[in-house]
């Protein structure tokens, strides 16, 4: 009987923790572009009541290889990052989004540049610690959420050439020395 319980318990817990953070955009590019990722909240009122309304968001960022330019958000959201402090974003909506059975919201999106040719990497999460970070929905309180996201910046093919130039004219020289 304990073991059906904790079972039921378990299940019921991750039907209430549906909610997935997604970013969306390019895995590959050239280093030193600017680039954004689209950031969407899947199955954003799995396992809610059908009257819930999500009222705000706000995430930690963390990233390698990346400066941060700004966040967008999307259509009727507010943006709240400035408030949040550094490396943090967030919005808020007042009436807040309504249950209608969306699959998925797209909350906004993140600009970014790549700095140099390398791996890339991105963490958007929230703690239980902080109230103004998570998914804040009206009847549900607020929920704790992370996303990751990962890519890559390419050498750009012009200044590739101008290394293996550089490099040929350094040997050159060395030779010429021993020589």
């Amino acid at each position: 009987m304990k073991q059906l319980l904790f079972t039921l318990l378990l299940a019921l817990v991750q039907a209430a923790s549906a909610q997935t953070l997604r970013l969306q955009g390019p895995e590959t590019l050239p280093a030193g572009q600017a680039f954004s990722l689209q950031l969407w909240l899947d199955e954003p009122f799995a396992g809610r009541a059908a009257d819930e309304e999500l009222l705000f968001f706000g995430l930690s960022l963390q990233s390698s290889g990346l400066r941060f330019v700004g966040f967008e958000p999307a259509a009727g959201w507010q943006d709240d990052s400035p408030w949040l402090g550094e490396q943090r974003i967030g919005a808020s909506r007042f009436p807040g989004l309504p249950n209608q059975g969306q699959a998925s919201e797209a909350l906004g999106w993140l600009h970014f540049e790549a700095l140099g040719p390398g791996a890339l990497g991105l963490s958007l999460s929230s703690g239980a610690a902080d109230p103004n970070l998570g998914l804040g929905y009206w009847q549900g309180g607020s929920l704790a959420a992370q996303v990751q996201w990962q890519g890559a910046a390419l050498p750009v093919p012009g200044s590739l050439a101008l290394v293996l130039v550089a490099g040929l004219a350094a040997v050159g020289r060395w030779q010429r020395r021993l020589g």
